[in-house]
């Protein structure tokens, strides 16, 4: 396999290319903690969780526990709320952001600008966490001090349909504890963040968590992987939504993530985008299935939904370049709203 992707770097690729595509390869799987690592007790670390709600507040999956647990001191809560009906549930202990019509990054930065404590939880509306997180986080945290960007394992329990399978798949393969592999960077789906580890600079932008903060962080090797600190991805989808919005969630990610590098070395870009997105046609499905081998989602059907989705992202990605993000945010939030 190693041969077949030097050969894909040759054909497509500047040395600028080749070098970043390498980089890419290589990476080294993120320092791992499980619970019986640690030998110090966990201490009740406050934590800020922000819950980015673009379908608002009601849509939320936060379980009982997080709400009766929200003192406003060991535990804040603060909702980023973009719905359009709007009713404040301000209390001690839990902040509701008015941020109508705002998308994911706007939802995210407001929330990260909002919180008080030194470590962020950050989860998105159709994130539920499961028991134990918040207790595995902060065993984690005081075991591993040098570490600024943590994330956990991601789950499929409730989204069963197949194309619901293929997308979480596609995106959270590395995640799933099932699968028992390695991940190499963070979901931005279940990961908490040092606060001090966010530059001003990062915190003032739009985007400049995930594009700032987040590579940042990951070159430095600042991680640590927590698979027992798990949220249930609940997300479901069609073929229609899946390929739409797998389309649509390339060509904004990617419209948003040239705005943020103020349009420099747009070639090198494209190239790079380019490659990655015939990987997640090609090898990723490859090996994904080669994961998925002996259990009940091992099909050569879920291999060709998979395939799918790596195209309509592909397609996507490149659009981006061409168009920009046009009317994409639009169309995604159309097809995830509650029905």
């Amino acid at each position: 396999m190693a041969i077949w992707k030097d050969k894909m770097l040759r054909n497509v690729a500047t040395p600028e290319i080749v070098q970043a595509a390498r980089r890419f390869f290589r990476r080294s799987p993120a320092l791992m903690f499980r619970n019986g690592d640690s030998t110090k007790p966990a201490t009740m670390i406050p934590i800020s969780v922000v819950v980015s709600a673009p379908h608002g507040i009601s849509e939320c999956l936060i379980p009982p526990d997080f709400l009766a647990a929200a003192d406003g001191l060991s535990l804040e809560l603060i909702f980023a709320d973009a719905g359009e009906n709007y009713v404040d549930q301000s209390r001690p202990g839990l902040t509701h952001l008015n941020l109508k019509g705002a998308g994911i990054f706007e939802l995210i930065q407001a929330g990260l600008q909002c919180a008080r404590n030194e470590w962020i939880f950050v989860v998105e509306d159709h994130g539920q966490p499961l028991p134990g997180l918040l207790d595995t986080y902060r065993a984690a945290i005081a075991a591993h001090p040098e570490a600024d960007l943590l994330f956990g394992g991601i789950e499929n329990m409730t989204s069963v349909s197949p194309w619901s399978y293929a997308c979480f798949f596609y995106n959270k393969l590395d995640y799933w504890p099932a699968a028992r592999l390695a991940p190499k960077s963070p979901s931005l789906a279940n990961l908490m963040v040092r606060r001090a580890a966010i530059l001003p600079s990062e915190l003032s932008q739009v985007g400049g968590f995930q594009f700032g903060t987040y590579p940042r962080l990951l070159v430095a090797g600042r991680l640590l992987y927590c698979p027992e600190a798990v949220v249930d991805h609940v997300r479901w989808f069609t073929r229609r939504t899946a390929l739409t919005t797998s389309f649509h969630g390339a060509r904004s990610v990617t419209a948003a993530a040239k705005a943020s590098r103020g349009g420099r070395a747009a070639p090198q870009r494209l190239l790079r985008d380019a490659l990655i997105a015939t990987y997640g046609f090609t090898y990723l499905p490859w090996r994904l299935m080669r994961s998925l081998h002996g259990t009940p989602q091992g099909s050569w059907l879920m291999g060709l939904r998979v395939v799918a989705i790596g195209l309509a992202r592909a397609a996507g990605t490149l659009w981006a370049h061409v168009a920009g993000a046009g009317n994409s945010a639009v169309k995604i939030s159309a097809d995830l709203a509650p029905k």
